[in-house]
C-alpha cells in the first residue's frame, strides 16, 4: 500500500488525515453492508467486509461565546511497517491518501505533544516510490507532492509499506500512550499551577517585606522628627 509521508505540514487541525486506498479498498469497509438476504454461514457469498472499530471525536464550535455546533471526526488505528509503528488517524472519506507525519517533519503541527511520526528507516519493509507507484532508484529523489485541505496543506513524499487496520495491539499501545500523555499533561498543569501559586506567594511576601521596611523607615523618620522638635523646643526654652 502506498503511504504519503508528510515532511512538512501547515494543517490547522490536530488530526492526521487518512482514507482507504489501493488493494485494501475492496475489503476494508467502515461499516457492515446491508444484505437483502443473510448469507449462509457455511457458504460465504462474495468478499467479506473487514470492520474497523472507530472512535467518535467531537470538538465544540463557539460563536459569540456559545456552543453553536460540533465538528465531528472518526478515528481508528493503523499499523504501518515492520516492525509495526502504530498511529491513530482520522478516516476521511474525502481523501484518497494515507497520510502520516514523517520523523523528519519539524513543523509545529508535527511537534504537537504526543504526535507520533513515521520512521521509514525503522521499517524493514518500507521503500520510497514515486507518485505513480514506481520504485525510486538509489541515484534519484522521489516525487514530492503538496496536498491542499480546507484547513491548510501538507508537503511530502510517497512510500510503499505494509499497512494493517484495526490491530488490537496497536489499539492497546495507543491507548496506553494516550493515558500516559494525559497523566503527563495533568502533572505538568499541576506543576505549573503550583509554580504560579508559589510565584504569587513570593510576590506577596516581597510586597509585605517592602511595606514593613517602609513602615519602619516612616517610624524612624517620625522619631527623628519628634527628637528634632524636642531639641528645638529645649533650645528655645533656654534662650528665654
Amino acid at each position: 500500500m502506498t503511504v504519503f509521508v508528510a515532511l512538512e505540514t501547515a494543517l490547522v487541525a490536530t488530526c492526521v488525515l487518512v482514507a482507504l486506498c489501493g488493494a485494501q479498498a475492496e475489503t476494508s469497509l467502515l461499516q457492515r453492508p446491508e444484505f437483502s438476504e443473510a448469507p449462509s454461514a457455511e457458504e460465504p457469498q462474495g468478499p467479506q467486509p473487514y470492520v474497523i472499530g472507530l472512535r467518535r471525536e467531537s470538538v465544540p464550535i463557539y460563536r459569540q461565546g456559545r456552543i453553536a455546533s460540533f465538528k465531528t471526526s472518526y478515528s481508528g488505528v493503523v499499523s504501518v511497517g515492520t516492525p509495526a509503528q502504530h498511529f491513530r488517524v482520522v478516516f476521511d472519506t474525502g481523501s484518497g491518501n494515507l497520510v502520516l507525519p514523517a520523523v523528519e517533519c519539524d513543523s509545529e503541527a508535527c511537534l504537537v505533544p504526543g504526535r507520533r511520526r513515521f520512521d521509514m528507516g525503522g521499517s524493514d519493509t518500507s521503500a520510497p516510490v514515486n507518485a505513480d507507484g514506481t520504485d525510486v532508484s538509489d541515484d534519484e529523489e522521489g516525487d514530492q507532492a503538496t496536498i491542499g485541505f480546507g484547513t491548510g496543506e501538507i508537503t511530502g513524499e510517497f512510500a510503499r509499506d505494509v499497512v494493517c487496520f484495526g490491530s488490537q495491539t496497536g489499539v492497546e499501545v495507543l491507548n496506553a500512550a494516550d493515558e500516559a500523555l494525559a497523566a503527563e499533561l495533568e502533572a505538568n498543569a499541576t506543576a505549573e499551577a503550583a509554580a504560579e501559586e508559589a510565584k504569587k506567594a513570593a510576590e506577596a511576601a516581597e510586597v509585605a517585606k517592602k511595606a514593613e521596611e517602609a513602615k519602619k523607615a516612616a517610624e524612624v523618620a517620625e522619631s527623628a522628627k519628634k527628637a528634632e522638635e524636642a531639641k528645638k523646643a529645649e533650645e528655645a526654652k533656654k534662650a528665654e
